[in-house]
């Protein structure tokens, strides 16, 4: 005859009510614990909302509907857009100089222009002095910007980050991603923005890269306020590129952005309260800088066409081969 299972012991707290009985908590969590305070802060969520500086720049806000992500991989500023102030072209970029140039030995590596982002940061502006939010590695980063990706409004466009043999190839300028088939994606998602006027009359498209990668950046990152004194630093500086109807042509804004502005500009603009408060996500996001500083435009601007040299890069573009070769 089998034996009966003893019956799970139930507890009763003084009013009678049944309670479960509690487990010791592993050694796992309660290593989650103290490294949780060692950061100085909580797992407890915030909930109320807090005051931010009154500022007018955030009524820029109110031209766009829709904001795009685009969040690249693993480049610094100097290494993707720095060439642009090197050759003199751009003198208002914080870019490189002569003497900062890459050498290997006896051997110099010369400038090689990234086609697509002359054009757009040309026609569009460009951010000088956005910086990852941390310094350290991908999801780190990903993760200071990805909180707020559920809120409406917003789209996140994730690059392919792997190759897939015969299929895709990657097209996150993670190295040794081809660098061509990143600079094609870019241009795909703003012909496709681009492609609809209605909707490009409302659209704020960012183009933005996680985190360096290792890369040589000339500009040392500034102190970041923080909950936490462990993450009281910015990462290293990022190539950023705003793209919008709303935004000056061929201008550089300097104004200091990690990847919290962007949910800074998400709050600001979709849940702001009548009283000018806007949810609290902590010390970082409050104290951020928001895009509405480079929403300057009185009115939006027609959409720019390819000229003849761009049409060819996009049918070049066209014939890049879907796979990495071996």
């Amino acid at each position: 005859m089998a034996k009966r299972k003893k019956r799970a012991k139930r507890r009763f707290d003084r009013t009678g009510a049944k309670r479960l009985a509690t487990r010791p908590r592993t050694k796992k969590a309660q290593e989650g614990d103290r490294r949780s305070k060692a950061l100085g802060g909580s797992r407890r969520l915030r909930t109320g909302f807090v005051d931010v500086v009154a500022d007018p720049a955030a009524d820029n806000l109110r031209k766009i509907d829709n904001i795009v992500v685009l969040l690249m991989e693993n480049r610094s500023f100097d290494h993707m857009l720095g060439y642009l102030k090197l050759e003199g072209n751009r003198p208002d970029v914080d870019g490189l100089t002569p003497g900062l140039n890459n050498s290997d030995g006896q051997k110099d590596y010369f400038i090689h222009h990234l086609d697509h982002y002359d054009y757009l940061a040309a026609e569009f502006t460009l951010c000088d002095h956005w910086f990852s939010s941390v310094p350290g590695a991908t999801w780190p980063n990903r993760l200071y910007a990805a909180a707020a990706g559920s809120l409406p409004s917003v789209c996140w466009i994730d690059p392919i980050f792997v190759n897939t043999a015969g299929t895709f190839a990657a097209n996150d300028d993670h190295p040794p991603a081809d660098i061509r088939h990143g600079q094609e994606f870019v241009l795909a998602v703003y012909h496709a923005l681009a492609g609809n006027p209605e909707q490009w009359q409302k659209t704020l498209l960012v183009i933005v890269y996680d985190e360096h990668g290792g890369f040589y950046d000339h500009v040392a990152p500034p102190p970041a306020e923080d909950d936490k004194p462990t993450f009281r630093s910015y990462g290293v500086r990022v190539p950023a590129i705003l793209i919008s109807p709303w935004v000056a042509q061929s201008k550089v804004v300097s104004t200091v952005f990690d990847h919290t502005s962007i949910i800074k500009t998400i709050l600001l603009r979709f849940c702001r309260k009548a009283d000018g408060s806007i949810p609290d996500m902590g010390k970082r996001v409050t104290s951020a800088n928001h895009l509405g500083y480079a929403l300057t435009e009185a009115r939006p601007s027609d959409i720019h066409e390819p000229n003849e040299f761009q049409r060819g890069l996009i049918k070049a573009a066209k014939r890049l081969p879907p796979k990495r070769q071996k």
